[in-house]
């Protein structure tokens, strides 16, 4: 992962990324202890599991539609 070589605290993942516990071991193993782990969701199904694997937060959108022009 190269936020890890970067040294970030936290990551931000997409709805179809690993899950934030994943994210989590990856982090603890390369010694950082605290990062901070956001998800983006879609639904609130998606939240849901973002909340169950351990994320600190969750970014839910499209809250409205696209207009196709």
């Amino acid at each position: 992962m190269s936020l890890l070589a970067c040294g970030a605290h936290g990551v931000h993942l997409p709805s179809n990324d690993i899950q934030a516990s994943e994210a989590r071991v990856l982090f603890m193993q390369a010694g950082k202890a605290s990062p901070v782990i956001g998800v983006s969701c879609h639904t609130v199904q998606e939240v849901a599991m973002a909340e169950a694997h351990g994320a600190d937060f969750a970014v839910f959108a499209p809250v409205f539609e696209k207009d196709g022009a």
